[in-house]
């Protein structure tokens, strides 16, 4: 246990005393806390047992949070009633467990308690518990007069394995923390003033720069423990899943290149069955597929043909993209350019170069 408990002549509630609870689970042991018991049912003048006795005690039959409300109590703090009462009750089972085990009474059943002490870590959940650190670094700074701001908590970020959810909750209540000493130092609040008047200014400054430190290495934590996402590669047969397009085209005797041959072929040309239009494109680069429509060409055209049967042969007859082109330029109906979509309507003619 530190010297300096931070937990003195206080008037606590049930948040209180949890977190009372919290700091000392964290920060002593079994022994240390039947000790605390001992201490108090001397300084009370109850001498039914003291730590002797206690060693006679089972440790699955001893609390230690009895021991840790001794502990509150020691120091000049105030509990609610209701704690105190679970607190006493607490004590009698003690003193009847010791002398069973010493003189083999028979079993008696113990009297059910409140949450509260008997059990308290189960009221939070465990960062709530390691949360006390903080809290507890706090206080220890407060009472040193804000001279040694030498509390590492990126390694207790670290060293916890904090989430970064529960990093998230320890960013808001620092900045919360922050605001208030920041809004104390501006002088605008005359409450916030008098609250913080036991403090000086270089104190108060020195302060708010060791919650603004804390609070970026909160964030270089969460910044660190983010993962770039690996994009997963999609296989071509996964791109055109989606692809509408004809099949087949039985009075032309046309059958359609399967669409997966397109993602990154250079020139694409495609067919609209409905209204006869011829269109090619073409990407020096490969050209890809978004849902049912090419992308990534750089140059397209398309033209209506009045005899598909004769002129969709043509195209195989020349054998480089620039013969293509210039054949289709020789095409006198007039040109337009395509949008790329194709539809059940569309024909996929050929593929070159993948």
């Amino acid at each position: 246990m530190p010297k300096k408990d931070p937990f003195q002549n206080q008037k606590l509630d049930t948040l209180g005393v949890l977190k009372a609870l919290n700091h000392y689970n964290l920060n002593s042991s079994k022994k240390e806390a039947k000790k605390f018991l001992a201490e108090y049912l001397t300084e009370q003048g109850k001498t039914t047992f003291l730590l002797k006795d206690l060693k006679h005690l089972k440790d699955e039959d001893f609390q230690e949070s009895t021991g840790y409300v001794a502990r509150i109590l020691t120091q000049g703090n105030s509990i609610p009633e209701i704690s105190e009462e679970n607190f006493e009750q607490q004590v009698r089972d003690i003193g009847y467990k010791i002398q069973k085990s010493m003189m083999e009474l028979p079993e008696q059943k113990s009297k059910p308690v409140n949450a509260v002490l008997a059990d308290p870590i189960l009221e939070y959940d465990e960062f709530c518990a390691r949360y006390g650190d903080i809290e507890f670094q706090i206080d220890v700074v407060i009472q040193d007069s804000f001279k040694h701001l030498d509390f590492d908590i990126s390694k207790w970020l670290e060293g916890h394995k904090v989430k970064s959810k529960d990093v998230n909750y320890m960013i808001s209540q620092l900045t919360n923390l922050l605001d208030e000493i920041q809004e104390t130092l501006s002088g605008n609040d005359k409450d916030l003033s008098e609250g913080y008047s036991c403090y000086t200014k270089p104190q108060m400054k020195r302060y708010a720069k060791m919650l603004e430190g804390w609070i970026q290495e909160c964030k270089s934590h969460m910044t660190a423990k983010r993962k770039t996402r690996k994009v997963k590669t999609k296989t071509p047969e996964q791109i055109v899943k989606n692809v509408k397009y004809q099949e087949s085209e039985t009075d032309l005797s046309l059958v359609s290149v399967p669409p997966e041959e397109i993602v990154g072929a250079k020139e694409v040309w495609l067919y609209n069955t409905k209204y006869r239009t011829l269109m090619y494109y073409y990407s020096p680069n490969g050209i890809t597929i978004s849902g049912t429509t090419l992308k990534d060409f750089g140059r397209c055209g398309g033209k209506k043909i009045r005899k598909p049967d004769v002129q969709l042969g043509e195209i195989v007859a020349h054998y480089n993209f620039d013969d293509r082109v210039r054949w289709f330029d020789s095409i006198s109906t007039k040109e337009f350019t395509p949008n790329g979509r194709l539809n059940t309507n569309v024909i996929i003619y050929k593929v070159y170069e993948r």
